[in-house]
């Protein structure tokens, strides 16, 4: 048989030290912990940044097409407004054209007549 005697210092270093060690290990696995933690939170925020940052971008270029089409609206509405002004005046001057033409035509008429 093998001779087993402990002491009880011997057995109480034993404990400390196992204690010790466990200590330890809960410190590791809590260091651990809080790392993996931040990374994660930092992990979180960057992705939050960039989601934010695209967003942006969305929403910048969302404004910018449709300041291009109010811009294009009013363009076209500026051009109807050219046309209709063009549209008026070839009116007015085909009714001017008429109004001559009826004006010779009534003053050419009687004259016509005396000479025949």
């Amino acid at each position: 048989m093998k001779n087993t005697n402990i002491t009880i210092n011997d057995l109480a270093k034993s404990i400390t030290s196992l204690a010790k060690d466990v200590k330890d290990g809960f410190e590791r696995v809590d260091k651990t912990i809080k790392t993996e933690v931040e990374n994660l939170a930092i992990m979180t925020q960057n992705e939050f940044n960039d989601n934010a940052k695209e967003h942006q971008q969305m929403r910048d270029d969302n404004a910018k097409e449709h300041k291009q089409m109010r811009d294009d609206i009013r363009e076209i509405n500026h051009q109807t407004i050219e046309v209709r002004k063009e549209i008026k005046t070839y009116k007015q001057d085909q009714d001017k054209t008429n109004m001559r033409v009826i004006k010779i035509d009534c003053f050419e008429l009687p004259n016509l007549r005396k000479r025949v």
